[in-house]
């Protein structure tokens, strides 16, 4: 337990936090270049204001918030990669102070305080999405903020108290749709434990739900019309048991090693369960901060696997970062003996080195504008006819055309087999490939020469870290 600092003082470690927030996020703003889901977001973005909203609501899969964020963010500034990603960036980084204010409410002392902030400002995978144009940063800052209040209203209801935490979870479940979990947690958590707040918090719900219906209004209206009923959510697998794993192991850094992460997450699962058995009395925060960092992740699960739509994908569960990183930092500075707990906060070198050694290999994301220079620079003369028969690949690399001014054109062919140009370069994903033979193969068939294949290495599973590389082939056809 720890003292009421003074207002100076809170300032101070206000700024200290922000401050290393951004010096894990900032320096890689534009280190990598966007990939699919961000070439999405900047078309939705680039859309009339009308027309944003219609395609959000036709793409059923996120609230409108974040993409309304975004859209006014680049009306006040200039239409470039660094400008939009900016805003999830202040996200990651204003991050830091919803962490600090929990750490006061969980009555944390300055050891376990220092090591909550380096672990939240270090983990990979908040990290990622600090850097990225997608909604996932808002997400994890809003659900932050959402556990700060509730542990002050927890603590005191004070009307403003509750609103604040209203409006914070008005936000919440605008931003993704998971947030809805993180709220119906809260009140699980008031049911069972706060029942003094049950009351306070059901009303809270309630303005949470309806602010959410306008919107789920529009898209079923649009679904209506179009026939199309989540299809964009088709692609999520069913998960297994052991998948509940995977986005700890991506909160607290994902090693080249994977048992020894899942060793590492036995271990402190262990630690974690110990902690929270005999702290749970003596420190009221102890059960909200288990609960909001595990059973999200337990009934999105179970959701993904008793339903026939699978919800299950390691992104949408960052709600528990904050959580699981807090507790984390509270049971390694206080369970262990008093010996080894003076070198607690070395823990947090290991996520800082994983974190830092993933931006620097630039594995996280396929290099399409690398693949893009050498497909130029290995075409003659220096222009490149570009030939992709999926939009996941091509969006990516008309963004790379646009950036490189005219010296690459990309245009989508349904497969090889239609292909009538004399030369080019025949572009796919060695995970998601085209269907039926190998494109090679096929372009073999029809009389085309193929060369050296370029490829792009990155990311393409965040739930379990997983590689893809694309592939780019150049072919021609002698001229008869």
């Amino acid at each position: 337990m720890t003292e009421r600092a003074t207002p100076a003082r809170e300032r101070v470690e206000a700024w200290a936090a922000v401050a290393l927030f951004a010096a894990f996020r900032l320096p890689w703003l534009v280190r990598l270049p966007p990939w699919t889901d961000e070439i999405f977001t900047l078309g939705v973005v680039a859309q009339p204001f009308r027309d944003m909203v219609v395609s959000q609501a036709d793409d059923q899969t996120n609230p409108p918030l974040f993409y309304l964020a975004l859209w006014a963010w680049r009306a006040a500034g200039p239409h470039s990669l660094w400008w939009s990603r900016l805003l999830p960036c202040l996200f990651g980084i204003l991050l830091a102070l919803p962490v600090l204010s929990i750490c006061r409410r969980a009555r944390l002392g300055a050891a376990a305080t220092a090591l909550a902030l380096s672990l939240v400002a270090a983990s990979q995978a908040l990290i990622f999405h600090s850097n990225e144009l997608r909604n996932y940063s808002l997400y994890a800052l809003l659900a932050a903020w959402s556990l700060a209040l509730w542990l002050r209203v927890r603590e005191r209801a004070t009307r403003r108290d509750l609103l604040l935490l209203t409006a914070v979870n008005v936000a919440l479940v605008n931003t993704h749709y998971v947030g809805c979990v993180v709220v119906a947690v809260e009140w699980i958590d008031a049911a069972g434990w706060a029942r003094a707040r049950l009351r306070a918090i059901t009303l809270s719900a309630a303005v949470t739900a309806c602010s959410l219906l306008p919107w789920l209004w529009l898209v079923a209206r649009r679904a209506r019309r179009s026939g199309d009923v989540l299809g964009n959510a088709g692609w999520i697998p069913r998960p297994s048991v052991g998948d509940l794993f995977d986005p700890y192991r991506w909160i607290l850094g994902r090693s080249p090693w994977i048992a020894v992460d899942l060793a590492l997450l036995v271990a402190l699962g262990g630690l974690l369960a110990l902690h929270v058995t005999r702290s749970r009395r003596s420190n009221p925060a102890t059960t909200p901060l288990a609960l909001l960092a595990f059973a999200p992740s337990l009934i999105v699960l179970a959701v993904s696997m008793l339903t026939p739509m699978s919800i299950w994908v390691a992104r949408y569960v960052l709600a528990c970062a904050v959580p699981f990183l807090v507790l984390t930092a509270a049971a390694l500075t206080e369970t262990p003996p008093a010996p080894l707990r003076r070198f607690a906060i070395l823990f947090a070198l290991w996520p800082a080195a994983l974190s830092v050694t993933a931006i620097v290999d630039g594995t996280e994301k396929v290099r399409y504008d690398r693949l893009a220079a050498q497909m130029v620079a290995a075409s003659s003369p220096r222009r490149a006819d570009v030939f992709t028969s999926n939009w996941v690949e091509g969006g990516p690399l008309a963004f790379q055309a646009r950036r490189l001014g005219g010296v690459m054109n990309v245009a989508y062919t349904p497969s090889p087999s239609a292909l009538t140009a004399t030369e080019g370069w025949f572009v796919w994903s060695e995970h998601h490939p085209p269907p039926g033979p190998p494109p090679t193969v096929l372009l073999h068939r029809h009389g085309y020469r193929t060369g050296d294949a370029l490829s792009a290495a990155g990311m393409w599973d965040d739930m379990q870290g997983r590689t893809d590389s694309v592939v780019a082939v150049p072919f021609h056809r002698d001229p008869r």
